[in-house]
């Protein structure tokens, strides 16, 4: 049987190399993490279709995910992957403060090979290990700020966050914006509006509801 849906996305998860993009995307899509995780070779393709909640009523939502290499041998081929999409979950790793200082060079490819002007989620993925956190709250601040970005974190080990981030992205690729309810209990951040010195807090959102599949 043929699924049925409203609207069919293509969106891109970028990033460094490590950060946890493939772990998110499995976590995702297939409902399950492990840490032996292979380097992604080029990219690779998942899907999963989602609810969302409108006030028209819930609309199906297809994603396809396309999970690409971070590694810097991999630039000269990422660009063929970037066309057509229309969203961009763009990950840097909590605890690695150099995947964060290499957002704005994502950014840039980004915008290089995608003409359109289509919304970009920033995520803050190993939320479970705030012990080791290398990425202040102020400079993610800043950051969301100077490129007015939406911005919330993930642990793909625990699940925390993870379906909320897809949700938000595709409410954002069908131009709904983001439920007022997920920035209220600090799901998500809007642009420059973390509070300094909060803490990951328990997430009380409702995951999306995951049309089955014949």
């Amino acid at each position: 049987m043929v699924e049925e849906y409203d609207y069919l996305f293509k969106s891109i998860v970028v990033g460094d190399g490590g950060v946890g993009k493939t772990a998110l995307t499995l976590r995702f899509s297939k409902g399950f993490f492990t840490e032996d995780y292979k380097m992604t070779i080029g990219v690779d393709f998942h899907v999963k279709t989602i609810s969302i909640d409108t006030f028209e009523g819930p609309i199906k939502c297809k994603l396809q995910l396309w999970d690409t290499g971070g590694q810097e041998r991999f630039s000269s081929i990422r660009p063929m992957y970037y066309r057509g999409s229309l969203g961009t979950i763009l990950v840097f790793d909590l605890t690695n403060s150099a995947s964060f200082e290499h957002l704005p060079q994502w950014i840039e490819e980004v915008r290089a090979n995608i003409k359109a002007d289509i919304p970009v989620l920033l995520v803050g993925n190993k939320s479970d290990l705030t012990d080791i956190r290398a990425v202040s709250v102020e400079e993610i601040n800043n950051f969301t700020r100077d490129f007015n970005l939406y911005y919330m974190e993930t642990s793909a080990k625990t699940g925390d966050g993870v379906g909320d981030c897809f949700y938000i992205l595709a409410c954002l690729m069908i131009g709904q914006g983001v439920p007022d309810q997920l920035i209220s209990n600090a799901t998500v951040y809007s642009p420059g509006e973390i509070i300094k010195g909060s803490e990951p807090v328990e997430k009380k959102f409702v995951q999306p509801t995951i049309p089955k599949t014949e």
